[in-house]
């Protein structure tokens, strides 16, 4: 199994990149962040450079079985507006999600860690 992750160089993307890795049905991670791993990957786990919102990200899902979405803001940073943070949050969830599906991607995983950080401003839009 082909496992794509994003979100690799924050805490739970570098836990399950680690608990992936010891997995023996999954042959190979790929995993982006839009900044570098400060440590050293997994052996599975290969690194690309990529923002979540990306029109790449669909192309770089390519023939993966699985796609486990961690890149989004749950500790938000003061200097980041409210309108980035949740153009991160929303528009690059939408934008694994249409990419999973062009793909035809078997499991697509979203952890609900990012339900708080969504601005009530967006309810009733659609995705």
């Amino acid at each position: 199994m082909r496992v794509f992750l994003t979100g690799i160089n924050g805490y739970l993307g570098g836990v399950l990149a680690e608990h992936f890795s010891h997995v023996s049905e999954i042959d190979s991670i790929t995993g982006i962040d839009v900044v570098p791993p400060k440590k050293p990957l997994p052996e599975k786990a290969r690194f690309v450079q990529m923002d979540v919102r990306s029109q790449e990200v669909s192309t770089a899902m390519a023939r993966h079985d699985m796609v486990v979405h961690t890149a989004f803001v749950v500790l938000w940073p003061a200097k980041m507006s409210v309108a980035e943070r949740d153009d991160i949050n929303l528009n690059g969830t939408r934008n694994m999600a249409r990419a999973a599906v062009a793909n035809r991607v078997k499991r697509l995983s979203i952890p609900v860690a990012m339900r708080p950080t969504i601005n009530s401003s967006y309810a009733g839009r659609q995705m």
